[in-house]
């Protein structure tokens, strides 16, 4: 597993027994999928299951899972894509504040709404196709993330977006492709 892993979206129908996914990508039999939310039911369900292809391009969930949704009815599902691992990731928590100040009394008083992590990731050298897709990756303007939380201690989920990705060329190579060096990239939770 990489030590970062972008949580692609998807919407599916449930039609005829089958899950259908519209712009499914990259997923096959077996991945695991990632339930995100549901519209309309308000059922628990396990945050991954893994899928198995019809054979005639849809793909099937088990039983107990489907069963507890109507047909018709959208659902959207995500599946994890590794993302290169960086050189180094730092991770920062920061606070929110709606006001600080004092009071008459001199004390301090802060008014503290919530807190946000920052992931700063810096990647080495890259090929033109791996700094291509590092970067698509990283396209959408919100998209889900797991990474390290360094607060629990475990792997977490949350909404991000990012912020300037820059990167210094390193060299042509003989073929005609390009080297390039040093990308880095902030991670804001949304």
């Amino acid at each position: 597993m990489s030590i970062l892993r972008r949580i692609q979206q998807m919407r599916a129908s449930l039609s005829g027994g089958s899950f259908l996914l519209e712009a499914s990508g990259d997923l096959a039999a077996g991945d695991t999928l990632l339930i995100v939310k549901t519209s309309g039911a308000h059922q628990e369900l396990p945050e991954e299951v893994t899928v198995t292809e019809r054979g005639d391009g849809s793909f099937k969930l088990a039983d107990e899972i489907m069963a507890l949704f109507h047909e018709g009815e959208m659902v959207v599902f995500g599946y994890f894509t590794d993302l290169k691992d960086p050189q180094s990731l730092q991770w920062d928590i920061s606070d929110l504040d709606g006001g600080t100040g004092r009071n008459q009394m001199g004390q301090y008083f802060r008014d503290r709404m919530t807190s946000k992590r920052t992931l700063t990731c810096s990647w080495g050298a890259l090929s033109g196709d791996d700094m291509a897709g590092l970067l698509c990756m990283m396209e959408d303007v919100f998209f889900l993330l797991e990474y390290p939380d360094a607060l629990t201690g475990e792997r977490k989920r949350s909404e991000f977006y990012v912020g300037n990705r820059t990167t210094p060329m390193l060299r042509q190579k003989p073929d005609g492709s390009w080297m390039w060096q040093n990308l880095s990239a902030t991670f804001t939770e949304r």
